[in-house]
């Protein structure tokens, strides 16, 4: 399932300080040769492992231990914990039911391979780190205290994401919005079903509503329709904004749009009783609409004054990234949602409908959205005009 080049990717918990390998960090390892060698390969491999985790390549028994540890915390302290939980997510079909016997056991991964696996991760690439008492019982004081300082440590906070995409930049109406939902074991399993659903299909491009074509209309349907079938605790928001009158710049336009989709996106999650608050709130933004750093330390800086206004301690931003389309369904679910809207919304009257009007209405349909009477709203959607 996980054979692609590519795996689809959905959101990730890490903070994304601590994935980056910075020339600084390099610069400050010990001068010893073979040591310098070693601990460079291990940022390296630590830097890979991390871009698996955010692209749901879960491959190889590293990926999948290091999976476990990020989304459940517990089992950072606990080797049981980690092997049972391994079995459940991996291997039901051997562990289903709680009951195994010898027979199961010898189809089950071996705990001394996932424990190794912890430990590499653990210990060499100081990710998903034990508590500190723990930690001293596995690895001695000295080494618990250097790990203490470099551990992304669990937190007691769950998270949401938004999976945002923007469209229509120079039309009547200028749109964001995208995918929102949680993070952890129901995006991994989203992602599977998908790359599944694909794999079957024999399909190897991207979903772009600008690159639809008359042919491949009955996939771009079957593949929101497939994602929409599991989309229990997920929901796609857009805010939309006519043009007419405003005097800001299209970047200006762009960046308060994107705010104003985080703020009122949660506002609805909660008042839909989706979520309860406190959140950490993750942003990933498709890397085709532009990563301008200044642009990016704006809405970073906006959408954290927002929080800090309107939510106090209850939400805050965790991270704001931007990614590559061919590594997300969610950021392509995004583009095929906002195309939608986008298309209904400048649609001239009297004009010849097409392919890609007639995966606009089937969309907006399926979301039982009605965008001829202002906004409108569903529990799982939404599209409000400011």
């Amino acid at each position: 399932m996980w054979s692609q080049s590519k795996a689809q990717s959905s959101t990730f918990m890490i903070n994304e300080e601590s994935s980056i390998v910075g020339s600084t960090q390099l610069e400050n390892l010990t001068e010893d040769p073979e040591r310098k060698s070693k601990e460079h390969k291990n940022e390296i491999e630590r830097e890979v492992l991390l871009n698996k985790l955010r692209e749901y390549n879960l491959d190889g028994l590293r990926e999948k231990v290091a999976f476990i540890l990020n989304n459940y915390p517990n089992t950072r302290n606990s080797d049981n914990a980690l092997i049972w939980q391994f079995w459940k997510i991996f291997e039901p079909e051997h562990a289903g039911g709680g009951v195994i016997d010898e027979k199961r056991m010898k189809m089950l991964t071996k705990t001394t391979s996932i424990t190794r696996a912890r430990a590499k991760i653990q210990n060499e690439y100081k990710l998903f780190l034990a508590d500190v008492e723990v930690g001293k019982h596995r690895r001695g004081r000295e080494e618990d205290e250097k790990n203490k300082q470099l551990a992304d440590k669990p937190s007691a906070i769950p998270e949401i994401s938004f999976h945002v995409d923007e469209s229509s930049k120079n039309d009547k109406y200028v749109i964001v919005g995208g995918l929102c939902g949680p993070t952890g074991i129901q995006s991994y399993r989203l992602m599977t079903n998908l790359t599944q659903w694909k794999l079957n299909k024999g399909i190897s491009y991207e979903f772009h509503f600008t690159k639809l074509s008359k042919q491949k209309l009955e996939e771009y349907k079957e593949f929101f329709t497939v994602a929409l079938s599991h989309f229990d605790t997920f929901g796609f928001k857009a805010v939309a904004l006519e043009k007419a009158g405003i005097r800001k710049s299209s970047s200006e336009i762009i960046r308060e749009l994107h705010y104003q989709l985080v703020h009122i996106g949660i506002n609805h999650e909660v008042r839909t009783k989706r979520l309860v608050l406190p959140r950490r709130v993750n942003v990933y933004k498709d890397k085709e609409d532009g990563t301008d750093k200044l642009e990016m330390a704006r809405l970073e800086q906006d959408l954290k004054a927002s929080f800090s206004q309107h939510f106090g301690g209850n939400a805050t931003l965790n991270k704001l990234v931007a990614m590559d389309s061919a590594d997300s369904f969610y950021i392509q679910l995004s583009d095929l949602f906002i195309g939608s809207v986008a298309r209904i919304l400048n649609r001239e009257k009297n004009s010849q409908l097409n392919h890609k009007d007639a995966l606009a209405d089937y969309i907006i349909s399926l979301l039982r959205l009605d965008l001829h009477r202002g906004s409108a709203y569903q529990d799982s959607a939404f599209v409000h005009f400011l």
